[in-house]
């Protein structure tokens, strides 16, 4: 069974793409899980991310048409493709804010999640859908989204509210929205919490392809770690 995580969130700036480059780190010495870049408009993964797990794991593909609306036939082509591979059980795909937009449409309008994934259980495919959310003015749509995927879904695949904890006022907050999911039944997770110190800028750098983590001083270091410590409780 090939294990397809997609990371969603129909807000810009809400934290895919800084959780993607943490999971790039996470799985870099994981050669059988790939990364997949959906976002049409800047292909932001697929540049960032091929220094650290190498350029043969980092894929690009486009599922919208000229319109910038989903062609349903690509989303299910790219599905194929991900079963048929013989070298990869994991898949992580960014999705830009476009695409996720469209793919929430896909669900709502067109097709229905459960028929989805009877055709993806044939194929041998399990998806999992990672929403991402951020805080203050960023707070209300990228919950809407949530709530409206998690609707549209209908408990056909695993859904994960992913907090960016660094978005929020402070990490109290992050943490009140966590246990409020998680109360409410939902599995939710946070990440991200970087902050705003110079190591934290350093680390955001990195981001940018200004070094690696072996660049980062002391502080840097210890920080990059108590990072990835919440990346590695991550579902995926």
């Amino acid at each position: 069974m090939k294990t397809v995580h997609c990371i969603l969130q129909s807000k810009g700036g809400a934290g895919k793409s800084l959780l993607t480059w943490l999971l790039a780190q996470k799985h870099k010495d994981n050669a059988s899980t790939v990364f997949i870049d959906l976002d049409n408009s800047t292909s932001t993964s697929s540049r960032r991310l091929g220094s650290i797990v190498g350029v043969d794991r980092i894929k690009t593909f486009h599922i919208l048409d000229r319109e910038k609306r989903l062609d349903r036939e690509k989303i299910l082509e790219l599905f194929e493709g991900i079963a048929q591979s013989k070298k990869f059980s994991t898949t992580i795909i960014d999705f830009g804010a476009p695409e996720s937009e469209e793919f929430l449409k896909l669900l709502t309008h067109h097709l229905e999640a459960s028929l989805i994934k009877e055709e993806l259980k044939a194929l041998g495919v399990e998806l999992h859908l990672q929403i991402v959310l951020a805080g203050r003015d960023a707070f209300p749509p990228t919950m809407d989204y949530y709530l409206n995927l998690k609707k549209a879904n209908d408990n056909s695949f695993p859904v994960y509210a992913l907090i960016n904890s660094g978005t929020f006022q402070d990490e109290d907050a992050a943490q009140q929205t966590k246990q409020t999911l998680l109360a409410a039944q939902s599995s939710a997770f946070t990440f991200g919490q970087i902050g705003t110190s110079q190591s934290g800028q350093d680390i955001l750098g990195l981001l940018s392809g200004n070094g690696d983590v072996s660049t980062l001083g002391l502080v840097g270091r210890i920080q990059y770690k108590k990072i990835m410590r919440e990346i590695n409780e991550l579902p995926l």
